[in-house]
């Protein structure tokens, strides 16, 4: 572009349109006392002062690039990836919005230098990125973590989504969630003291405002020595309808577990209000057993078919229900049985009574009192047999009689025929002779 001298105009000269259009319009850049130093330039160069009286021109480039200062005196250049210090987004209209915006498909990378101190930092420790080690800092701005929080964290979902942690390594090691506790400070931390909650992960339930329910809760179960490890117990919480939450079970610094107590002193301690403190179900066609065990050579089994079975070098007890058949007292490797107590009350043994009667022999026979005997036959004078309720196993038993009645001195009761269905028996007074005594008595042993 040729360069057309100005038209000379006086002060209070009126500016005609062909003047205008050959001053101005025609030369778009009037330089005082000065010169261009331009020869071509094209859409989008912008022009600088290369020096106090003339202009140069930096040409356009690729989109993207941001022209930067090189500082006072030199010539500013574009870069694809220029060096800030800080990019001031004030509240002004124009950069009211705030935000930093990248295309569809783009990607928004922020690089850090690795040395310690080369952080992102917004607000000095609302979040904080190190440049050195990639911690993330929320609240603070030193994280000892990749996250590090300083203070509460909320996670808020609308599905059963939640905290996901996984561990994928070549040994037994799985992810964890730990609990730090301490007195004092972050800074300066003092040790815990008895009683301290260690941990505590609590549910809440919305019912027009957020109660709190069921909790899980680690603390500290006594006294210790600084600098070793304080001993801990683990408790478990839960709460009725409007009831205040409250400690249901413990286990504690011992391994004691207690059920209704807070103070465990054996391995198992369940306490409650109810009769029925404690039920076992089963499935199993033998129902359900319960096995105490000392060391592996001595056990007690209580069973659901009301089994109770013990073994050891010492004895080995059984107790166990038959149907039809009450209750059996064994013993031995072999499970022998030792006493029986019938669904009737009767009790079964070498070393209980089979049967037993206290009878008025005279007249009309009456029974006083008797056990398993259903009814008493009066043969003729002085002689009975004495009906058995149950049969015994076998005629092979023992049976003793007393005579006490008044009414004959030396007066006797004797068995004369030993049948499972009966025993008969002979009343004879001093002499011998068959008589009717008033106070008969008959005691039997046996299988």
């Amino acid at each position: 572009m040729a360069y057309i001298a100005p038209s000379t105009i006086s002060t209070g000269d009126l500016i005609t349109a062909a003047k205008w259009n050959a001053d101005v319009s025609a030369n778009p850049i009037a330089i005082y006392a000065g010169a261009m130093s331009v020869a071509s330039q094209a859409i989008g160069d912008i022009l600088y002062a290369s020096s106090t009286t003339q202009f140069a021109r930096v040409a356009a480039v690729a989109a993207g690039q941001v022209l930067a200062s090189a500082g006072t005196g030199t010539v500013p250049a574009y870069s694809a990836t220029p060096a800030l210090t800080s990019v001031d987004m004030g509240g002004t209209t124009v950069y009211g919005s705030r935000a930093i915006t990248v295309d569809t498909g783009g990607a928004l990378n922020v690089v850090l230098a690795s040395a310690a101190g080369d952080d992102f930092t917004v607000d000095t420790d609302k979040l904080v990125v190190s440049g050195d080690s990639g911690a993330v800092g929320i609240g603070t701005a030193a994280p000892d973590a990749l996250l590090d929080v300083n203070g509460a964290v909320q996670i808020r979902t609308a599905s059963d989504s939640g905290v996901k942690l996984t561990t994928a390594v070549g040994d037994a090691r799985s992810a964890t969630v730990t609990f730090y506790k301490s007195r004092g400070s972050y800074a300066s931390p003092t040790d815990v003291v008895n009683g301290d909650s260690t941990f505590l992960v609590q549910g809440y339930a919305f019912a027009t405002s957020n109660f709190s329910g069921a909790m899980i809760q680690g603390a500290v179960d006594g006294t210790f020595t600084t600098n070793q490890r304080p001993p801990s117990r683990l408790e478990f919480h839960t709460n009725t309808a409007n009831g205040a939450v409250t400690e249901r079970m413990r286990i504690d610094d011992t391994g004691y577990v207690g059920i209704g107590t807070t103070a465990p002193d054996k391995p198992l301690v369940v306490s409650g209000s109810d009769a029925g403190i404690a039920e076992f179900n089963s499935t199993a066609a033998v129902g359900t057993n319960i096995k105490w065990s000392q060391s592996g050579t001595q056990s007690f089994v209580v069973g659901a078919y009301s089994t109770i079975t013990g073994s050891g070098t010492d004895f080995t007890p059984t107790l166990f229900a038959e149907t039809g058949l009450g209750i059996n007292f064994a013993t031995g490797g072999a499970v022998t049985k030792r006493m029986v107590i019938t669904s009737d009350g009767r009790g079964l043994s070498q070393f209980t009574a089979k049967a037993w009667i206290n009878f008025n022999g005279t007249s009309t026979v009456a029974i006083r009192d008797s056990h398993n005997i259903s009814s008493v036959t009066d043969n003729g004078t002085g002689d009975y047999s004495i009906n058995f309720s149950n049969d015994l196993a076998n005629a092979n038993y023992a049976a003793v009689g007393n005579n006490s009645s008044a009414e004959a001195n030396g007066s006797s009761l004797m068995p004369s025929l030993l049948a499972v269905g009966d025993v008969r028996v002979n009343s004879r007074n001093g002499s011998g002779t068959l008589m009717d005594g008033s106070k008969l008595q008959i005691l039997v042993f046996g299988d």
